[in-house]
């Protein structure tokens, strides 16, 4: 899946089930991945068991916080490639 390496992942409802497996499968194939969710101790555990991700919290109904998130991801990163939404 060369299609992912080298790209900026956000997946959302990343802290367990099937976001954590899309994060972890998307890291493993080379993308930088940033774990959302809304619980915060789940999420910065989920982040820590995959190397080089990051967490951030996020409650997908607010539309503030996901400008933000965006806002600080491109800040970061330069870019976001890739969404999950997943939340």
């Amino acid at each position: 899946m060369d299609r992912v390496a080298g790209k900026v992942a956000l997946i959302t409802g990343a802290a367990s089930g099937l976001g954590l497996a899309a994060a972890q499968r998307l890291a493993e194939e080379g993308a930088a991945v940033i774990l959302a969710d809304i619980d915060a101790q789940a999420g910065e555990a989920a982040a820590a068991s995959i190397q080089g991700a990051v967490f951030a919290r996020l409650d997908v109904t607010r539309e503030s916080e996901w400008q933000a998130l965006v806002d600080s991801i491109v800040a970061a990163r330069g870019r976001l490639d890739v969404l999950v939404n997943n939340a």
